[in-house]
């Protein structure tokens, strides 16, 4: 079991880490193509946002964008390539 303190540590290594993500795909050319989402999908991505962006200091944006990769599902991924 991990300490307070190494949770904390922890903590904010994944915060530095989300936000060096965050600051390359501001970087990027590249937008993604505006799509539709299921209502829940659209509510988890606007909840792990506000978390991001109250918590970790990011702009709306930016968590938004971050919070998007983990909330909507890879539909390239198949059972054959999970085996």
């Amino acid at each position: 079991m991990l300490s307070e303190a190494e949770v904390v540590r922890l903590r904010d290594q994944l915060y530095t880490l989300a936000r060096i993500d965050v600051t390359l795909r501001e970087q990027s050319t590249k937008t993604p193509a505006d799509i539709v989402l299921p209502a829940d999908v659209q509510e988890a991505i606007e909840e792990r946002a506000a978390v991001l962006e109250f918590d970790a200091g990011f702009t709306r944006r930016a968590a938004t964008e971050g919070a998007r990769p983990s909330c909507v599902p890879n539909r390239r991924r198949t059972r054959a390539s999970v085996n």
